[in-house]
């Protein structure tokens, strides 16, 4: 057998043992080397996650809450500012979800069902509810800048009285009853049909101390506090708005009419099909016949007892093609029959005037011309940010406020406490047509329609 053998280069070393790696290669600096490795690759991978949370705490705590979700003429609406006022929003939501739940409880669940659903879906609409918030937001940026160029501001005093009498307390004495205008009459209830309630008088205010004051605006400032971001600064900052637009409203619908067109007429109303009877009819009354007899003889409306006679009203109170007849043909027999949906009519003006606009109506004229004026300034003025919309507004939780309410109604059954349950906070803002009141003093309001039709 031929050996052979293999010679190396002179300027080849020898393998270092250790230069194999550790292990069973053997060599211990090869294991150090290694778990510096492992340490410096820990230690970035940490880095690298405290980086990320970092980015993280600064984007939920600097970049998020600062960034814009309007600008009114120059001046910016940031994310923080709407998330808190969205905040308050919820909670007085909550607030009004849990007054109708009290009242179905007493009146019946189906006479508040509307406006159950109504809320519960704006509570479950973040879209809905945040445009609604942000709309408002811009509303007062516009009428904060609109009063700094008037020259317009709420002082100290003006304010601490207004939030005080919120709380019924009158450091001058409790004010004068002011009368209330009587409800409109209402349809009599199907025979066996459960009663409902239209109208209640209004809850006489129990006026309190300086010292009960204080004590009821803390619990009702640590209330919303307990759900919201809320201060009591922000608490009276709302209320400071209220003063505000009710400032300049009077400065920008300076135009509104303080008086209105006033008629008294009567009418004999025919069925629409009775075309025939209803021209003859017409013709005689025309010829002079007696308009009281005719109406009470041939009308169908309820106003024929009366010989068709329907009082005095405004403009709006009665149908267009109506209310047109009347207010256009001036005092006399409108000389053509008048066809409305309940049917034909003959119609006689029996005076035409003016007269004084009731407190309430010249209120609403000029609440809808401040919105008008909003509207054009919002479109002039007032750019809103879109990306927000998606974001799950869910504080305060429903979870949590009904399960604090329970808590507390359940310790106050058992006598483990000395409350029975939170009370509802009143929002200054909100609009009311009607309220109720409970035996345990909460309010809940529902709207009545007063408009009238010719009968």
């Amino acid at each position: 057998m031929t050996k052979y053998k293999v010679r190396r280069p002179k300027n080849q070393q020898k393998l270092d043992a250790g230069a194999l790696g550790g292990g069973r290669f053997g060599g211990t600096g090869s294991q150090a080397d290694q778990e510096t490795l492992i340490k410096y690759i820990a230690f970035g991978l940490a880095a690298l996650v405290l980086v990320i949370l970092l980015a993280g705490i600064l984007y939920q705590t600097v970049y998020l809450p600062n960034r814009t979700v309007a600008t009114v003429d120059g001046v910016e609406i940031t994310y923080g500012e709407f998330t808190k006022e969205v905040e308050y929003e919820r909670f007085q939501l909550l607030e009004r979800q849990l007054q109708l739940n009290q009242f179905s409880q007493l009146y019946g669940q189906d006479f508040f069902a509307d406006q159950l659903a109504a809320v519960t879906s704006e509570l479950n609409n973040s879209n809905v509810l945040g445009n609604r918030v942000l709309d408002r937001m811009i509303d007062e940026e516009i009428l904060r800048q609109e009063a700094d160029s008037r020259g317009i501001a709420v002082a100290a005093d003006e304010l601490n009285t207004y939030v005080e009498e919120q709380f019924s307390f009158y450091r001058d004495g409790t004010p004068t009853p002011v009368a209330t205008a009587v409800p409109p009459p209402t349809e009599a209830p199907e025979e066996g049909a459960e009663a409902v309630p239209t109208t209640i008088p209004q809850p006489t205010l129990t006026p309190v101390t300086e010292a009960g004051f204080n004590d009821l605006f803390t619990d009702v400032t640590d209330r919303i506090a307990r759900y919201t971001s809320y201060t009591p600064d922000d608490f009276r900052g709302r209320q400071e708005m209220v003063l505000l637009r009710e400032k300049l409203v009077d400065e920008i619908a300076v135009d509104i009419e303080t008086t209105e067109e006033m008629a008294a007429a009567r009418h004999i109303l025919f069925d629409a099909e009775n075309l025939e009877d209803a021209e003859l009819t017409l013709q005689s009354v025309l010829d002079g016949a007696d308009f009281a007899a005719l109406a009470a003889e041939k009308s169908i409306g309820p106003s024929a007892v009366n010989g068709g006679d329907l009082g005095e009203f405004g403009r709006g109170a009665m149908v267009p093609p109506f209310e047109a007849a009347v207010f256009d043909n001036g005092v006399g027999i409108v000389p053509e029959l008048v066809e409305t949906d309940f049917g034909l009519h003959i119609i006689e003006v029996l005076s035409l005037g003016e007269q004084d606009k009731a407190e309430d109506a010249i209120a609403t004229d000029k609440e809808e011309a401040l919105s008008e004026w909003l509207v054009e300034q919002t479109n002039a003025v007032a750019v809103k940010e879109l990306w927000w919309q998606g974001t799950t507004f869910d504080s305060p939780s429903e979870a949590a406020y009904y399960g604090d309410f329970n808590a507390t109604a359940q310790a106050a059954a058992t006598g483990t406490a000395a409350v029975a349950s939170p009370t509802p906070t009143l929002d200054p803002e909100a609009e009311t047509n009607t309220q109720v009141e409970s035996e345990d003093g909460v309010e809940v309001e529902f709207e009545v329609d007063t408009e009238a039709e010719p009968d």
